[in-house]
């Protein structure tokens, strides 16, 4: 068997485990999902699915690791316009792609913490620009503003996730940049 038809027989089991296992934990906590419900529902063997994985939490860890990577790959190739003050469109484009990861995941027994380590990727970019923009409002009511805003995007991602992702990112972005954009006039008045 040539290399590229294992290739493909290796992103196809991959993704069919995925698949199974985001679908379940759409549906119940990542605690009580087995390893023998993910393997029913993708139709391969447990051994197949220890060959690739460890446990449904190395699952977990490796699904999020490849979209973390993705997400960094993409905002490492955008321009300053792809930029709207707390997201880039970029990151909110991946989240639109990555649609049944996301749901999943921002969904009620999702990771909470996926979300947040997402927000909070452009924490040091965005600081370091608003210093420079806005130096009168001071470096620790900057870093308020941006739990503030963290917080409020965030939940402002899941409404759109619960949504079905009905909105483009372009909107999502000029939304969230509006609101920013309207908390710091609020802070130099």
């Amino acid at each position: 068997m040539k290399n590229s038809d294992l290739d493909r027989r290796v992103r196809y089991t991959r993704n069919m485990i995925r698949h199974s296992f985001l679908k379940l934990l759409s549906e119940k906590p990542l605690g009580k999902i087995t390893v023998k419900e993910i393997c029913g529902m993708a139709d391969i063997n447990r051994a197949t699915f220890y060959a690739h994985y460890e446990d449904v939490y190395d699952l977990l860890d490796k699904i999020e690791e490849e979209f973390y990577r993705d997400v960094q790959d993409s905002a490492s190739n955008m321009v300053q316009e792809d930029y709207t003050g707390i997201l880039p469109i970029e990151i909110l484009k991946k989240i639109r792609e990555n649609e049944e990861l996301c749901r999943a995941m921002f969904g009620k027994y999702g990771d909470k913490e996926f979300l947040r380590k997402l927000m909070y990727f452009a924490e040091e970019d965005s600081l370091g620009d608003w210093k420079k923009l806005y130096p009168d409002i001071g470096e620790e009511k900057l870093e308020w503003l941006y739990g503030f805003i963290v917080n409020g995007c965030a939940g402002t991602i899941q409404k759109w996730a619960e949504s079905g992702f009905q909105a483009e990112p372009e909107d999502m972005a000029r939304f969230m940049a509006q609101m920013f954009r309207s908390c710091v006039k609020g802070m130099e008045t």
